[in-house]
């Protein structure tokens, strides 16, 4: 930090030469020209006025720094925190706002007015809101992660002619300056959005966090669906498991040994098998993604996790046929037809989750 507020030099000799420090801090890329942008290696951070360069980093979720640079004024900032609850210190700037709002205070702003009716038009940008870095990679096992939701920022129409958009620290208010461009209410932030070949809102960047683009999430990508859906998932084929035993348990009291015999018989201890695989399967997910050594490209848990889904795909095909031929041979009561055909339901829900986020083969 000492070497890029004076031109390289450190103590008493250069360890990086002045023309070097000068590139590295000019901008490299903008999103937008009212928007801050890169350096080299650097994000911008400029407030109040003054040019900051500067970078954020982390161990999620046990440490998260930020330094700052303010070459012209020849000041510089270094923190680091531990634990998740600096998060917002860090990635949502609050550290470096106080910082620079103390030392380096800029005049009162005027403040913004609404324009009128953009209440009507509000619901155009609402949704919710993805950082695209978020997960890794698109097309391997890791964007499972995505799941998660972690950082997604949720955009409302609070109905008083702003965007609120919920962040780490809280929610912020927007206000429509420009065609699909904004400014926070009583601060210095900004907020732009860009639209897709149909002219629907598909993007969102934020001033504070130029280093990411925010994708709005379509209904089945927000992980609030996909967690209820595994959570419902996971119930349904508990309730097979709950009937299977009942139904063993309450055969051997009447000496009847299983309830049911045959094609019926198979139906039911195919399904069970199917909601063991699934199940394991939820199971060995959660622990696996919460294995750091994952993230060192250690794949071998993931590997053999993975033959779970092409077992349970091949189970779920089963109990799907032997739910259509039970209706048409009437094989069980109503109920009992009703609640396979769930628990087959799940099973085919629980493969399209799979399938979706790269869980089905092996895409490492």
């Amino acid at each position: 930090m000492t070497a890029h507020l004076q031109d390289g030099l450190y103590r008493e000799g250069l360890i990086l030469r002045p023309e070097t420090t000068r590139r590295m801090h000019e901008t490299l890329f903008k999103p937008d020209p009212r928007l801050n942008g890169f350096a080299h290696g650097f994000f911008e951070m400029d407030r109040n006025g003054v040019r900051i360069i500067g970078h954020i980093g982390s161990a999620v979720p046990l440490y998260y720094s930020v330094i700052a640079l303010l070459p012209e004024e020849r000041t510089g900032l270094f923190v680091a925190y531990n634990g998740s609850e600096a998060l917002p210190l860090t990635f949502e700037n609050e550290t470096l706002a106080a910082f620079v709002d103390r030392f380096f205070p800029a005049p009162a702003a005027a403040s913004l007015v609404p324009p009128p009716g953009f209440t009507g038009r509000a619901d155009q940008y609402t949704g919710e809101y993805q950082a695209n870095n978020f997960g890794g990679s698109y097309t391997t096992v890791e964007k499972a992660r995505r799941v998660v939701g972690e950082g997604n920022r949720r955009i409302t129409n609070p109905g008083d002619g702003t965007l609120e958009v919920s962040v780490l620290g809280g929610g912020k208010h927007f206000v429509h300056v420009a065609p699909d461009f904004f400014r926070k209410a009583g601060g210095q932030d900004k907020l732009l959005f860009r639209r897709g070949s149909r002219g629907r809102v598909t993007k969102a960047i934020f001033s504070e966090l130029p280093e990411y683009t925010y994708e709005r999430l379509a209904w089945w990508e927000r992980p609030a669906f996909n967690q209820v859906q595994l959570g419902a998932c996971s119930a349904v084929f508990g309730t097979i498991l709950v009937v299977a035993a009942a139904s063993q348990v309450f055969g051997r009291l009447r000496g009847a040994g299983a309830v049911q015999e045959g094609s019926g018989r198979i139906a039911r201890w195919t399904a069970v098998g199917m909601a063991v695989v699934d199940l394991g399967f939820l199971a060995g997910l959660f622990a696996v993604f919460g294995d750091s050594t994952l993230y060192a490209g250690r794949l071998e848990r993931m590997r053999t996790l993975l033959l779970l889904p092409l077992l349970g795909t091949i189970l779920t095909s089963w109990v799907l046929v032997c739910a259509v031929l039970a209706w048409w041979r009437g094989m069980w009561s109503l109920p009992a037809h009703f609640h396979y055909t769930a628990v087959a339901l799940a099973g085919l829900a629980l493969k399209w989750f799979q399938a979706t986020w790269n869980l089905l083969g092996f895409r490492l």
